[in-house]
Parts: structure tokens; C-alpha cells; sequence
């Protein structure tokens, strides 16, 4: 792997193999470790889309999901494969992603082995489309959308005789699914962050369909890892990007803190939240 980036994409170069060396033993980093991200159930892959060719060298997934592509090629050595997501397309069939700057994607630079296997191993993005560009001579043999999310167990469903109510929960929970991941997400195509009013104001949907115990406890304690010394507690934790205004002091974001604790008793009964925070 040569570059990896939560929002800009990663590139894996087939032809470079790993010469490992003996372990060194060093000092440590110093301070004190913080918080309990372990905790969160791992991210696993669920469904496979099996995608259709449009023009443009676009690929319809028929259904959006955060997904990672799973990609076969063939190409001499250094020939890469480069594949774009986005939610939308321009009525010309090329991809809008205007709305994420359209800068990420996954590449792969063949080794020259014959019909080769990829699957990347951390960035994911909402998209129902791929483009494919293919340059030094690579070909696409295989192309799939592997849907990944949070392996939080399902504990729900709902069905009824109203088609309408059954489509709307469908949209519902594919939104959910895309959006949990080590935290909760408000989308999972661009900033990828955890906003603190996903876990009060949809956690009792989205307990109804997910068993969140685990999730919502490691979620707590990102909420204590980022409260300042005053008591603030920001409206993202983990707080990778430090907002001004009301996009960091909103109550009811960083209400979360203490909203999240009674609702975890309400729905399993748990008082380690409370006990706790």
C-alpha cells in the first residue's frame, strides 16, 4: 500500500513486496493511552453488488451503500486501474460528485502476474457508481461493491401490507448501515465524522434494528476523550477537526453526554453509562 486516506482514497502498487526486517525494541511514546476505541464492534463486509456497465466506463451498483470495490484485472507490470465512486450521475452519464470534490478513489498498479485480485483494506465510500479509467494497458476482468459497516447484530424488522411503509424502511435502513461504522456517521461519502446528535436523535431508531450496546458504549467514551476542561463537550468525538461557532458548542449535540447513558439503561437495562459518566 502506498497511500491510504479516510477521505482521499488509497492506492495499492502490486509490485512492490515488503522486505521485512528483525524487530527493534524502542522506547515507548510516554503519556497516558486514552479511551477504549477497541471497543466497537470491527467493521466487517456484508453484502456483494454485482454491478452493470453503463457507458463512460461507469459501473451502476444498483443500490447506494458504503462499499469498497473488489477488483480483478489483467495488465502488464506498472498498468493501474483506477476506480472513481460517486452517489450521482450528470444527466450525461459521467459522475456528479461535486458535493465531495470528486478526489477520492481506490488505484491499483498491476504487478503483471496474470489475472489479478484486489480488495482494499480501509478506505470506503457511499457511491452507487463507479468509473473505471484504465491506463498503461490494464484491463478490468471483474469488478464488485463489497458493502461494509459495523457488525453490530441485527435485532429488528419490521414488514407490513403497505408497500409505500416497506420501501421507506428499506431507504431507512440501507441510510443506517451506511452510517455505522467506529462511530456514527451523518454520511459516509465525505466528512465521515461522528456528530453527537446521530447518537440521541436517531439512536432509538436505529436501536430498534441493531443491538448498539457495544457501539454506543465506545461512543461514550469518545465523548469523554474530547470534552475540554471546561466541561465543553464538542459537537464531533473523536474531535479530528476542531469547528468554530456553533459547529463545535451546540447543546444539543454535546447533550449527547448525558443523554446517551439513560437511553443505553432504557433500551438494555445497562448502568455502566451511568455509573460511569
Amino acid at each position: 500500500m502506498s497511500f491510504s486516506c479516510v477521505h482521499g482514497g488509497e492506492d495499492f502498487d502490486a509490485r512492490c513486496q515488503p522486505e521485512w526486517e528483525p524487530a527493534k525494541v524502542v522506547a515507548g511514546p510516554g503519556g497516558t493511552l486514552k479511551g477504549l476505541s477497541c471497543a466497537a464492534p470491527p467493521i466487517c463486509a456484508f453484502d456483494v453488488l454485482q454491478p452493470v456497465r453503463l457507458d463512460n466506463n461507469v459501473y451502476d451498483l444498483g443500490q447506494n451503500a458504503a462499499m469498497m470495490p473488489r477488483l480483478r484485472a489483467t495488465g502488464p507490470a506498472g498498468s493501474v486501474v483506477k476506480i472513481i465512486p460517486s452517489e450521482l450521475l450528470k444527466p450525461s452519464g459521467e459522475l456528479d460528485d461535486t458535493v465531495c470534490g470528486g478526489k477520492s478513489y481506490w488505484s491499483y498498479t498491476l504487478a503483471g502476474t496474470g489475472n489479478e485480485a484486489w480488495f482494499p483494506k480501509f478506505f470506503y465510500r457511499g457511491a452507487r457508481y463507479l468509473k473505471v479509467e484504465c491506463t498503461g494497458g490494464a484491463e478490468v476482468t471483474s469488478l464488485e461493491g463489497v458493502v461494509v459497516h459495523s457488525s453490530a447484530a441485527p435485532v429488528g424488522q419490521f414488514s407490513c401490507s403497505n408497500d409505500l411503509f416497506n420501501r421507506i424502511r428499506t431507504l431507512v435502513r440501507w441510510a443506517q448501515r451506511s452510517n455505522m461504522m467506529s462511530v456514527l456517521t451523518d454520511c459516509p461519502h465525505r466528512e465521515k465524522l461522528g456528530w453527537l446528535e446521530q447518537y440521541h436523535l436517531n439512536g432509538p431508531s436505529l436501536r430498534y434494528e441493531f443491538d448498539l450496546t457495544t457501539l454506543f458504549a465506545k461512543g461514550m467514551n469518545d465523548m469523554a476523550d474530547s470534552q475540554l476542561e471546561d466541561g465543553l463537550v464538542p459537537d464531533i468525538a473523536p474531535e479530528y477537526v476542531k469547528f468554530s461557532g456553533g459547529f463545535r458548542d451546540s447543546p444539543e449535540w454535546g447533550s449527547a453526554v448525558v443523554l446517551v447513558p439513560w437511553q443505553q439503561y432504557q433500551f438494555s437495562g445497562d448502568l455502566q453509562l451511568l455509573r460511569r459518566y
